[in-house]
């Protein structure tokens, strides 16, 4: 499986599509700055989904920028979701804030 610190998943590592984006394999702190950069453009547009489908772990960082996203997008009358969260990080996401905006893996 690819994760954060294998090359090839680098630049493979947010599939960005209007309003929507997904978060693959392992999420670090590497990660945060290309995180960031990727979701200032949809922090104005609409609302904005988060498919969680082949996440495996996200650290405090990438959670302080999805943070800053969601308060971003409040200000602008947009919301953040999250979908198919494995229950594995929704347990930590919801004691971050984002209870409201989770649906977990089928």
């Amino acid at each position: 499986m690819k994760t954060s610190h294998d090359p090839a998943a680098a630049t493979s590592l947010f599939s960005n599509v209007p309003a929507s984006f997904s978060l693959k394999g392992t999420v670090r702190i590497t990660d945060a700055e290309q995180l960031h950069e990727s979701v200032q453009m949809l922090a104005n547009s609409s609302d904005v989904t988060v498919a969680c489908d082949e996440t495996d772990f996200v650290d405090a960082s990438i959670v302080q920028v999805l943070l800053a996203l969601k308060e971003s997008l409040r200000q602008h009358g947009h919301v953040l979701r999250f979908k198919n969260v494995p229950s594995s990080l929704a347990s930590s996401w919801r004691l971050a804030g984002f209870d409201s905006t989770l649906s977990p893996r089928p």
